[in-house]
């Protein structure tokens, strides 16, 4: 039997210009379908980890590819789990408007 959910897990370090307007967008996308998890957008780039119907990841996937910043993402540096159902319960984009720092700093 084929499950019916995916679990996407994903980064990429890009340039993103204006974050909170990517956020905004990327928010208004992932509810028009049906898209729920975790993402962290700075001007640094986007990590997440969403879950969604296949077919739902599936355009998922397509509309961070069509990002030409995210050309570092493709298909198979996707981390993808099959599933039965949801494994990340809501939606939760956050803007980080400071740089991590490292350890060693």
């Amino acid at each position: 039997m084929i499950s019916k959910y995916q679990v996407l897990l994903f980064y990429s370090y890009s340039r993103i210009l204006d974050p909170v307007k990517f956020r905004d967008n990327h928010l208004r996308f992932c509810i028009e379908n049906n898209i729920v998890g975790r993402i962290i957008i700075s001007d640094e780039g986007i990590n997440g980890t969403v879950s969604g119907k296949v077919r739902d990841c599936k355009k998922y996937i397509n509309k961070i590819n069509s990002y030409k910043i995210f050309n570092d993402i493709c298909n198979p540096t996707y981390g993808v789990e099959q599933l039965w159902g949801h494994d990340v319960g809501g939606l939760f984009l956050v803007v980080l408007t400071e740089k991590a720092r490292s350890v060693h700093e």
